[in-house]
């Protein structure tokens, strides 16, 4: 190989880890959030529930912090079942971190539980306030509530709730 085609390889090497690095790698300071994973509609047993997944009649979000970066798990989410796909908008801004969850369609006449995994990038440890502004609440509370990564690095939130698609999912 000669020198030229050595140099190429390896700046096309560099590039592709740029490009694809994870949110430890980003060189901008910004936070920045995406949803990195979803769940399909999901399906309880009933009498099933156990501490490690909140029962059907909870909607939660739990949280861990490491290397700057929150990783936000949304479990028992209401959405359409057939909602196209799914997406968030996430933003922080003076120190409020607001998720807008979004369906591209509304599909099929029935409701599902789906739960959703985000990460925000680059951001620092301090005091949060989480928003979460779901779909189908149906004038039930939205889950707000301050996140201290100063005092704790992991832990949760959740809210009771009732009414369609929650108390119907262990059926």
């Amino acid at each position: 190989m000669n020198k030229m085609a050595v140099h190429g390889w390896i700046l096309t090497v560099l590039l592709f880890v740029v490009l694809h690095s994870g949110c430890n790698q980003q060189q901008e300071e910004i936070p920045q959030g995406k949803l990195t994973n979803q769940s399909g509609c999901k399906k309880f047993a009933a009498g099933l529930a156990s501490s490690i997944v909140p029962a059907n009649e909870q909607e939660c979000i739990r949280y861990r912090y490491s290397e700057n970066t929150l990783y936000l798990s949304h479990q028992n989410t209401a959405f359409n079942c057939c909602p196209g796909k799914i997406m968030t908008a996430i933003t922080v801004s003076n120190h409020t971190i607001t998720i807008r969850e979004i369906e591209q369609e509304a599909g099929c006449h029935c409701m599902c539980l789906f739960d959703l995994e985000m990460e925000i990038c680059n951001l620092p440890r301090g005091t949060y306030r989480i928003m979460v502004n779901a779909p189908y609440l149906g004038g039930q509370t939205a889950l707000d509530f301050i996140c201290d990564l100063e005092l704790k690095s992991a832990g949760e939130y959740c809210l009771d709730r009732n009414g369609y698609p929650w108390e119907t999912a262990g059926e």
